[in-house]
């Protein structure tokens, strides 16, 4: 995660799965998953989670980059592909 170009490793790991029903599940571990809706927009590379609109990087086979704002502030999230 980045946040006024200072980069930082997450506490925890968090699983991510996108699924092509529209439906993001979202876990830690030693948490119960939680489901919400996700949509992507191709005219703008957006891609939403919840109510969240996130721009779209960078994109390839092993990780996605997503800037969104959270409170006002501009974060930077790099998910990267679990194998």
């Amino acid at each position: 995660m980045e946040t006024h170009g200072k980069k930082e490793l997450a506490d925890e790991v968090l699983y991510i799965t996108f699924l092509k029903d529209g439906t993001f599940i979202e876990s830690e571990e030693g948490t119960e998953p939680s489901e919400e809706k996700w949509s992507y927009k191709h005219e703008t590379m957006t891609l939403t989670t919840g109510d969240i609109p996130k721009k779209i990087l960078s994109i390839n086979e092993k990780e996605l980059k997503l800037s969104s704002k959270m409170d006002g502030q501009v974060m930077i999230v790099t998910l990267k592909r679990v194998e």
